[in-house]
């Protein structure tokens, strides 16, 4: 029988799409002998308002999560390694971390660019991926993981990473952009129209080899 491991994470955006990516990998690892669930764990991080200083810092992220594994809610946790506190409390470990080599990877991939929002301070709070191609009928560009912290967000940095996305896209002549969202995303949505993109009338297929 399939093992069943609980991923725990924020429910951000941003922790859900690395959070996602671990999954995968945790998935791919395992060959069928894993079954996956995300748990979505609330911290006083995004149940305060106020600036992060006057939280009490990076720990309003971690304290939740680190109870949800120990209380055992679940089984492993995700979250961004700058955060953690230097010593690890007892009974948990730092399990593991993405390679250099996987990073690298992604971030030099000659069809892809990745966009990244910071605050003031320098902390990564949004992402995006663009991607270029050419087809016999001209270049396309594709939009993916679209991603802004939920702490940050109505601040403007997905409009920003969106436009300067379609910009870059633009100067490298392609005939169309296009991205998908689910219907449920309907801040994404409404962003998406007002920057400029229509819904098309289409159907989107997926392949999942086994």
């Amino acid at each position: 029988m399939p093992q069943h491991v609980r991923v725990g994470t924020r429910a951000s955006a941003l922790a859900l799409t690395q959070t996602g990516h671990v999954v995968d990998a945790l998935a791919t690892l395992g060959g069928g002998d894993l079954t996956l669930e995300t748990v979505h764990v609330r911290t006083d991080g995004d149940l305060l308002t106020g600036s992060l200083q006057s939280l009490g810092g990076t720990g309003v992220f971690v304290t939740a999560l680190r109870d949800a594994l120990l209380d055992g809610r679940c089984d492993v946790a995700v979250h961004s390694l700058k955060d953690l506190p230097t010593a690890a409390p007892e009974g948990i470990a730092l399990a593991a971390v993405p390679t250099r080599e996987d990073l690298e990877e992604i971030v030099s991939s000659s069809t892809g660019t990745i966009l990244v929002a910071r605050n003031d301070d320098g902390s990564i709070i949004g992402s995006l991926t663009l991607v270029l191609f050419r087809t016999p009928t001209g270049a396309r560009a594709w939009i993916e993981d679209v991603v802004v912290d939920q702490a940050a967000r109505g601040q403007g940095a997905g409009e920003a990473l969106v436009e300067e996305a379609i910009r870059l896209a633009a100067e490298s002549g392609v005939r169309t952009v296009d991205l998908t969202s689910r219907p449920s995303r309907e801040a994404a949505n409404a962003l998406y129209e007002k920057v400029g993109f229509r819904a098309r009338e289409t159907n989107v297929y997926r392949y999942e080899p086994t």
